[in-house]
């Protein structure tokens, strides 16, 4: 490009200014790169060593170390392998087509395994490839991998060859089980010559198959006695029970896998019996409680991670033939047998032995007398022996065989339900999963609860539940001895502190089963979660669940001192029941002849809620009777790159209304107005700007207690609510962006979401802040005589704004003076199965009563908060944003709110009242990582610098300004300017156009003193926003927590800052004056306010994400030129180290 001489020696002259300052200016210490969602970026993000100034205490340290460390929330399944690793898939049946009939139905034996296993609620049934010749059979097994070979002892058109076929088989696969059916007694003795004529066999296999599994490349070693003593060969009597093939493929599983599944908390049953039809009989039945007991589990609300696990770590049952292999069996599993089942007769040292049952019986009650054990026997004359022995008996030959082994698993053993009996042994109450025996257990007579606290009855239900951990806690217990300090801890009586100890540890398991989550059903004032419907819980319920899940995972309540980490208990509507509640109502098709936001508020008022939405309504008004938010939770909300953030409507409700009836009514009048927000004309622009459908939205409604309290007398709000941020986008010279950054002001948040002033800091150094409050927001509660019907439901969703000075008299910021103690004075500490801390909280154990006289409260000011004079507020901040954005591999953003103490014996409260991920702001191309500048020129080069630009790259094809001329601006007149500017706006949409647009203050505050309340529809097609200083030379601080600062950058729009008042060159700047003089656009409507220009040529507009510096250059002055140059002059000037 030729230019003038006058051109060239501006640019020299600014270049060598610009070197002389090269201190400042030449390659500063700059923001590490903005992390994206993509996985290298999310890993460095998280990364330990991340640059921040602000240093936690160790044991949060520990807590991000060993999060970062396990990727995962769940401490009952952190790094557990997965169980059931070997299982039946495919199976080679051998049979000839006549002996199929008698257990198959036309032929269809897959199709009824099938409906068995779908019966059960087992995975998927194994492949079941029948054929009818040994030599087929060979093919097979060189063509397939097979898991399992059953075989009946005829095949088509001859007898099968049992030495002969089985040597065949282990040829082609050596560990592969065996199993020989046969259709009845005769056929076995004919063709197993291991089986004698009492249809007893010797099978001893132990661990040569087990362990080998193992090892892929290892054969068995052979054994005396040929092929069919060193292979895995198992006789079956078939007995017209289709359930034999499921117990069969079950306790091959159990064999392969109980080496491995003991180790993550599987128990074992031990069943010895060496008669055939005996232990064909068995099984099924065996395998049948404990699949019920399984099934069970559906009762139980759970994650469906933790309910697989805990099917899959069902008791296995381990059949043994003589009395070698089942004490190898128990000597390794001795503290995970949780029953014996045994014969009296059976081989002992290779011979039959008539009390080898009752001498392994013997030896086992010496070490362990507790364990459950029945005996059965076809000899009455042994049931003596047995008792005396403290084990239970069943003759072989009763008829009632199959109930009584049943009645030992649900009477002994403790599957299914859990009864407790009064002294005439009638049942009082029973429970049939961890919610309701925790409601039973609560109401329970003392002298039941005595009498179960001396017994194992809770160890053992709990261990049938496949919960051994909480077992082995409570078996390990003892009562009353353990419990003696009752006094010490505030209880009245060790029963007393037995009852909440019980309570309170089911309470902690139900949790992380559930992952915070469960039903309006089986929910308590206990649960963090209730949910009602299917579906998703929105963006914010999913939050909520991660936050829950952390705080209950890392035992955060009381991690640091002084102050009580809290997450609100949620009522969650999920997205089923907005589908429900919009296809029961047929509200779409009235929905699109709608022409304003109130007319659909009206339309939807009038349409019902579905039944279990309303039960769950009536239930929380029960309960709770404080002020409740109701708020939004959608799909789209808080989603990556898309957060929707403050689009939709939420409503704080002061809940005061006389009956409960009217509190259900309100509370469901605010659902229903949220859900018909997802169809305002705001949300229906926002959801087109960013390409998706309005009837794609889903709508969670969440249903919470404030984070608040009464301050004075009808005054109500937490004492201070703000904003934090991972990534601070504008560092201070001696902070980092890593650090992250807060907003604050006194009472709700709101307003510092809605872009009212705050009090603004970074995490990295507290004692510097910019910006404070002029005002604030509580929520008015009613007098008692003030409390009517509920009218309006607008009239108890305001909430009411204050000068700050109003505060002090208010007493929001009055505080107890001094240290809190480290805890509440009511807590009780333990530890639960799992290691974790059970605290008996306020729900579950009564409050201490508060000092009679009222303690004196002293002032605390907002900066002395933030400076950490009464909470560690930065550090808490800090690690939930640290902990958060490992958890979502992405920068997130948290809305918080403080109750400051006004009791001697209370923590001061931070609660976390959202989470969400921040949007991404630079891209890892290789174009935009190159594109790096900190020289900024003059206005004879550029319309506008700026050191505080947002995006990254070149924003093309503006030509359209939009602007605002600072002498326009007033606060009288910012809502005409909001109006004109969307007037353009809708003309620059229909065209297809994108604009810049400029002007003084905050766009889209709600403060209208300090800039301009534009809604999103109103600037939708604007490409890059700049804000200038206000008229009053007044620089406003730059946007990072407000939900229109979170918007814009979703969208990709760039967005500068300027701190235009001292107006000299290398300082930023906005030409309002070049503005002026360029074309103005007619307009169908006159413009009083704003004025919109167009250029001929496309703006170059660019930004630098790393050092924040963004121009937009004037026509003919191109970047490259009067930038890029002269910024790669002076960095390498300065690395030379000359001037």
């Amino acid at each position: 490009r030729r230019f003038t001489e006058l051109d060239e020696a501006a640019m020299w002259t600014g270049m060598w200014r610009g070197l002389r300052q090269s201190a400042a200016l030449a390659r500063p210490r700059l923001p590490a790169l903005l992390p994206n969602t993509t996985a290298a970026s999310a890993r460095a993000f998280s990364a330990a060593s991340a640059q921040r100034t602000i240093k936690l205490p160790h044991n949060l340290e520990g807590v991000l170390t060993e999060f970062r460390a396990s990727k995962t929330l769940s401490k009952t399944s952190k790094g557990t392998p997965e169980l059931m690793k070997a299982r039946v898939q495919n199976v080679l049946l051998l049979c000839s087509d006549y002996d199929s009939y008698t257990f198959e139905e036309d032929g269809m034996l897959g199709e009824l395994m099938h409906t068995e296993y779908s019966q059960h609620n087992l995975r998927k049934p194994p492949k079941i490839e029948r054929v009818t010749s040994v030599g087929h059979a060979m093919e097979q097994l060189e063509k397939e991998k097979y898991d399992l070979v059953v075989s009946l002892l005829r095949t088509q058109g001859e007898t099968l060859k049992l030495e002969s076929f089985v040597n065949e088989v282990v040829k082609r696969d050596p560990k592969i089980p065996i199993l020989l059916l046969a259709l009845n007694p005769s056929e076995l003795l004919s063709l197993d010559s291991r089986v004698d004529e009492s249809m007893r066999v010797n099978v001893h296999k132990r661990l040569r198959y087990e362990e080998l599994s193992q090892v892929a490349d290892k054969t068995p070693a052979a054994a005396e006695g040929g092929v069919l003593a060193s292979a895995w060969l198992w006789p079956f009597l078939w007995q017209g029970n289709l359930s034999l093939f499921t117990a069969m493929f079950k306790a091959v599983e159990d064999r392969l896998n109980a080496y491995d599944d003991v180790k993550q908390g599987a128990q074992v049953i031990i069943l010895v019996e060496d008669n055939v039809k005996f232990y064909s009989q068995f099984l099924p039945t065996v395998y049948n409680e404990l699949i019920k007991q399984s099934a069970a589990l559906e009762d139980e609300h759970m994650s469906q991670t933790e309910r697989m696990n805990r099917m899959q770590s069902r008791p296995k049952v381990m059949l043994c033939t003589n009395y070698e292999e089942a004490m190898d069996i128990y000597s390794r599993y001795k503290q995970e047998t949780m029953a014996i089942i045994t014969d009296v007769a059976f081989s002992r040292n290779g011979t039959w032995d008539a009390t080898a049952g009752i001498d392994f019986i013997q030896d086992v009650k010496a070490e362990r007398p507790e364990l459950d054990v029945v005996v059965q026997s076809s000899e009455e004359l042994m049931r003596e022996k047995a008792e005396a022995l403290g084990a239970a008996f069943i003759h072989k030959d009763s008829p009632s065989l199959t109930l009584e082994l049943r009645d030992f698993f649900r009477r002994t053993l403790l599957f299914g339900p859990i009864r407790f009996y009064n002294n005439s042994n009638q049942v009082l109450a029973e429970a049939n999963n961890i919610t309701s025996l925790m409601r039973v257990y609560a109401n329970l007579p003392e002298d039941v609860i005595d009498r179960v606290g001396r017994t194992n009855m809770l160890s053992k239900w709990f261990r049938a539940r496949a919960e051994p951990a909480l077992a082995k806690h409570f078996r390990s217990s003892i009562y009353p001895d353990d419990f003696h300090d009752f006094k010490a801890q505030g209880f009245d009586s060790e029963r007393d502190m037995l009852r909440h100890w019980v309570i309170t540890s089911m309470f902690s398991l139900r949790n992380r089963l559930t992952g915070a989550v469960s039903d309006a059903q089986v929910s308590d004032d206990m649960t963090p979660i209730v949910r009602v419907g299917k579906g998703s819980l929105g963006g914010k319920g999913r939050g909520f669940r991660l936050l829950h899940n952390l705080m209950d995972t890392f035992e955060l309540r009381y991690s640091l001192p002084g102050v009580e980490l809290r997450v609100p208990q949620s009522l969650i509507l999920a997205t089923d029941v907005f589908d429900r509640f919009i296809e029961s109502n047929d509200l779409l098709a009235p929905i699109t002849r709608t022409t304003s936001d109130a007319q659909i508020e009206q339309l939807f008022e009038v349409a019902a809620l579905p039944a279990d939405a309303m039960d769950a309504l009536k239930q929380y008004a029960e309960r709770v009777t404080s002020p409740v938010a109701v708020r939004s939770s959608s799909l789209f909300e808080d989603a990556f790159q898309q957060p929707f953030a403050g689009v939709y409507q939420s409503y704080m409700l002061h809940n005061q209304v006389p009956t409960k009836q009217e509190r259900v009514a309100t509370l469901a009048s605010a659902v229903k107005r949220v859900y018909a927000s997802v169809f305002s004309l705001e949300a229906r622009r926002y959801a087109e700007a960013s390409r998706l459908q309005v009837t794609d939205e889903k709508m969670a409604v969440i249903i919470q207690e404030i984070a608040g309290r009464e301050h004075a007398p009808g005054v109500f709000g937490p004492s201070l609510a703000g904003v934090a941020n991972a990534i601070d986008f504008y560092p201070r010279p001696n902070t980092t962006t890593d650090d992250g950054c807060a907003s604050m002001t006194v009472g709700f948040g709101a307003s510092v979401v809605d872009g009212h002033s705050a009090v603004n800091w970074s995490l990295g150094d507290p004692t510097v802040t910019t910006g404070k409050p002029s005002d604030f927001m509580v929520l008015h509660l009613p007098s008692e005589a003030g409390v009517s019907a509920m009218g309006s439901i607008l009239a108890d969703t305001t909430l009411a704004k204050y000068p700050v000075e109003k505060a002090h008299e208010m007493g929001l910021l009055k505080t107890v003076p001094g240290a809190a103690p480290v805890h509440p004075l009511v807590e009780l500490q333990t530890r639960d199965a799992h290691g974790q801390k059970v605290v008996f909280t306020r729900r579950t154990h009564p409050a201490t009563k508060p000092d009679p006289s009222p303690p004196a409260l002293s002032e605390l000011g907002i900066e002395q908060a933030v400076r950490g004079d009464a909470l560690p507020l930065n550090q808490a901040l800090s690690f939930f944003l640290q902990l958060g954005s490992t958890a979502l591999a992405c920068p997130v953003e948290l809305e918080f709110a403080v109750n400051l103490r006004k009791q001697p014996h209370e923590n001061h409260e931070l609660s976390i009242l959202q989470i969400r991920p921040m949007p991404q702001l630079i891209s890892d191309s290789k174009s935009t990582k190159a594109l790096r500048f900190t020289y900024l020129p003059s206005t004879q080069q550029a319309a506008v610098t700026s050191r505080a630009a947002l995006g990254h790259g070149r924003f093309t094809g503006i030509t359209d300004i939009v602007y605002v001329p600072p002498d326009a601006f007033s606060a009288e007149t910012s809502e005409q300017i909001a109006a004109e500017i969307g007037q353009i706006n809708s003309a620059l949409r229909r065209s297809g156009k994108k604009y810049l647009l400029v002007g003084p203050g905050r766009w889209g505050t709600a403060d209208k003193s300090r800039g301009i309340p534009v809604s999103w529809s109103q600037i939708d097609s604007s490409q890059m926003i700049v804000e200038s200083s206000l008229p009053s030379h007044q620089a406003v601080p730059p946007s990072q927590g407000a939900h229109f600062f979170q918007n814009i950058m979703s969208f990709g729009l760039g967005y500068m800052t300027v701190d235009d008042r001292k107006g000299s060159e290398g300082e930023e700047a906005v030409d309002y004056a070049w503005l002026d003089t360029l074309d103005k656009v007619p307009s169908d409507k006159p413009l009083k306010y704003v004025k919109h220009v167009r250029v001929e040529e496309e703006l170059e507009v660019v930004c630098d994400g790393l050092s924040r510096r963004g121009v937009i250059m004037k026509p003919g002055k191109d970047f490259d030129t009067y930038i890029a140059q002269i910024d790669a002059m002076m960095a390498i000037t300065a690395e030379s180290g000359s001037l």
